[in-house]
């Protein structure tokens, strides 16, 4: 019997012990052998649980795997990790795995609340929870104490906000719950109303705040009707509407004043405790209109523009990196260490990006202190043939014996980029060697095959 004439059980538990035997990456390229194979290997995958110990560590820049997720600009990833969030939920039975159940009680208490339906309930607030929940690689096995068990109440006030239920949100702030307050598991309040673009519900709980509230033996810790939260939900959503209401709280002592949070107009302090909220805003802005507008508060806001071209470049944000570009920007990168923007937009897919940047002069052999950074190694550590192809035409090539493309279109197995980078000449015979042995190490067998065809021995 030909495999793919198997039962769909049987062909569940082929795929599940090869997933597993494979491992996260090499096991979703079975997802391009062919049709029943690519809709058979979601459910193997999220069945073997591989997915709860898998990251990423950044290497280019300093944003976590998922971090931004509602602006960074994705090619599948989000959906992906979102189905096995929801998955897990689910299906956790263990009460001490605090990340999924906490949310399963939150969309059961909410429904009750509301008679809402509950997988689209548990679907929403996943994806409230997306960004927290990735990056708790390490927090999910073990409650935590009493004193940080988040708070169901707290929770159902993100939830009414996001909503836009005006009675429960009435109903839970005179339960004394605050809509400032970030409870571990759901953004506050304030962030979720904003960022849905509630602006009656983010105007019913600027009216329960303070104009602002230093909060004593905390650090870092204040209240107001600017937040924090709210200009962040503001700026991700990019609507210039919201962003103003969250800055300026119509139920302000001063609703005339253009003034912020005690504060003249651009002479707001990027380091008080209201000015690091305002500022924070800027990494997480949707739109150039609300980036502009943004900055427009401080006359320096203590953000290297370097770092903001390498982080917008690395979220595919083509609009503000041209943007900042235009401010004068330097488009390499200004010798960062081990990191450059055209290195970030390679690694991370964005064709449209590598586009635009070298239109505007990067340099596609730009060397970072570690060759390790350059573009043409981050493309082909994308899997992208496109954006190689671009930064080959462009004039990018190897330089000084920098074997590392080649090593990463081996370690995915790609076979088309390799052939084009052997063909390139990249690595002496010594690197070409030891790459031949790093493939046998890691069990590529088609990538040994390969090498081999092309002459290429072990070392001696």
């Amino acid at each position: 019997m030909h495999i793919l004439d198997l039962p769909v059980e049987l062909m569940h538990m082929v795929l599940l012990q090869a997933v597993i035997s494979r491992g996260v990456t090499r096991g979703l390229r079975l997802k391009l052998v062919c049709k029943q194979f690519y809709n058979c290997l979601q459910p193997a995958l999220f069945e073997s649980r591989l997915l709860d110990d898998f990251s990423i560590i950044p290497r280019y820049n300093d944003l976590d795997f998922m971090e931004l997720w509602y602006i960074r600009k994705q090619y599948g990833a989000v959906d992906l990790w979102h189905s096995y969030f929801v998955y897990r939920v689910k299906s956790e039975n263990d009460p001490n795995v605090r990340c999924f159940v906490e949310i399963r009680h939150l969309a059961e208490s909410i429904c009750r609340q509301i008679q809402g339906e509950y997988i689209e309930m548990l679907d929403t607030l996943c994806w409230l929870a997306l960004e927290r929940y990735v990056g708790m690689q390490g927090c999910r096995e073990d409650r935590p104490h009493d004193s940080d068990t988040p708070n169901l109440g707290q929770n159902l006030l993100g939830a009414a906000a996001y909503l836009d239920n005006l009675p429960l949100a009435r109903q839970l702030l005179s339960d004394g719950h605050c809509p400032t307050v970030n409870n571990q598991v759901i953004p506050s309040p304030m962030q979720l109303a904003a960022w849905a673009g509630n602006a009656d519900m983010l105007r019913f709980l600027q009216e329960y705040l303070p104009d602002f509230e230093n909060i004593p033996f905390e650090a870092d810790s204040w209240r107001g009707k600017t937040g924090p939260g709210s200009i962040k939900g503001a700026s991700i959503r990019g609507d210039m509407n919201i962003l103003r209401l969250a800055i300026y709280p119509p139920s302000r002592m001063t609703p005339d004043s253009k003034d912020f949070a005690g504060y003249l107009f651009g002479q707001v302090d990027p380091h008080s405790k209201q000015g690091r909220d305002l500022r924070s805003a800027l990494l997480c802005a949707k739109t150039p209109e609300t980036f502009q507008y943004i900055q427009t508060f401080f006359q320096d806001p203590g953000l290297d523009n370097r770092f903001l071209l390498l982080r917008y470049a690395e979220l595919g944000n083509v609009d503000i990196v041209r943007y900042l570009l235009d401010a004068g920007a330097d488009i390499n990168g200004g010798g960062r260490l081990n990191c450059n923007p055209l290195s970030c937009a390679a690694r991370y897919w964005h064709e449209d990006m590598v586009d635009l940047l070298l239109k505007r002069g990067a340099d596609p052999n730009c060397q970072t202190m570690q060759q390790r950074g350059s573009p043409l190694r981050a493309a082909a550590m994308s899997g992208s043939m496109t954006i190689v192809r671009k930064l080959i035409n462009s004039g990018a090539k190897p330089i000084d014996n920098d074997w590392w493309p080649l090593f990463e279109a081996v370690r995915l197995e790609h076979t088309a980029m390799v052939r084009l980078l052997l063909d390139l000449n990249i690595g002496d015979a010594a690197a070409r060697s030891q790459i031949l042995e790093l493939a046998l190490d890691l069990g590529l067998d088609s990538m040994v095959q390969l090498l081999q065809q092309r002459g290429i021995s072990l070392p001696s």
